[in-house]
């Protein structure tokens, strides 16, 4: 198998959902080799779209020789939130969306908080067996079932150094199976012009949305002005029947009077 390349370069797609959205950009050196790797927000529901556009963007300039290995952190110290198990769901039609459907072939999962399932005597296959969610067994036959568990707590440097060895096991398989080559910028051409006509129908999208709201305001301006002009069209009209009834009142007691003194 070979080796793990000198400045392999790879990127972090983070999903949990604490997690800094800002791009980190990390060195990782483990055995003399070197590891290059940006985290970004992809699942973070509070970026916005363009945010994290940008930020992908970032990442595929700064990995110029081509991106190795896509690595989806997930952590396990704590039960899958609807709002997780949703972001899991939506992870192979938005990575594939964004990178392309052989992105799938790039991609590893990495398990965090092992030591909290160690806590309570359980291992990674256990918790799948029991209760993992339909979404995240979606994701794992996606990647071909590549997947690590680290530990969050352990200070065991031994425990560490072999989960590092495990993760870069995983990345290395990735890069055997696609011929030691990356996922380079050539593959993701279609993908800007793509990107470029979906953000362009998006700018389309919000000025007509704009157009729509600013004509259902004058519309709604010119009803109400439509009711003040009529309600003061009605009043004057009443006005004016009662001073028409008023005047052939006084009409009518005129008359009368002209008769008595007659």
């Amino acid at each position: 198998m070979k080796e793990l390349s000198k400045h392999l370069e790879f990127v972090c797609v983070i999903s949990e959902l604490y997690l800094k959205r800002l791009i980190k950009h990390a060195a990782l050196e483990l055995q003399q080799e070197r590891v290059n790797k940006w985290n970004i927000g992809l699942f973070d529901f509070s970026a916005e779209p363009e945010f994290v556009g940008n930020e992908i963007v970032k990442c595929i300039n700064m990995a110029k020789d081509g991106i190795h290995a896509v690595v989806v952190v997930l952590s396990m110290r704590t039960r899958f939130s609807r709002e997780e198990q949703a972001a899991v769901q939506s992870l192979s039609l938005s990575l594939r969306e964004l990178f392309g459907s052989k992105i799938s072939d790039y991609m590893n999962l990495v398990f965090t908080g092992g030591d909290d399932l160690e806590d309570n005597d359980e291992t990674l296959d256990d918790y799948f067996c029991r209760d993992c969610p339909e979404p995240l067994k979606n994701a794992l036959t996606m990647c071909g079932n590549r997947r690590v568990l680290l530990d969050k707590e352990t200070k065991d440097p031994l425990k560490k150094a072999d989960q590092l060895e495990q993760l870069i096991f995983l990345v290395n398989v990735v890069v055997e199976n696609n011929g030691g080559k990356p996922y380079t910028d050539d593959l993701f051409k279609e993908l800007k012009v793509e990107s470029k006509l979906k953000e362009t129908t998006h700018r389309l999208e919000e000025k007509l949305a704009k157009e729509q709201a600013a004509r259902l305001k004058a519309e709604l301006s010119a009803k109400e002005a439509q009711k003040k002009s009529d309600d003061e069209i009605r009043k004057l009209r009443e006005y004016l029947e009662r001073a028409q009834k008023e005047s052939e009142e006084l009409r009518g007691l005129s008359d009368r009077g002209m008769c008595n003194i007659l």
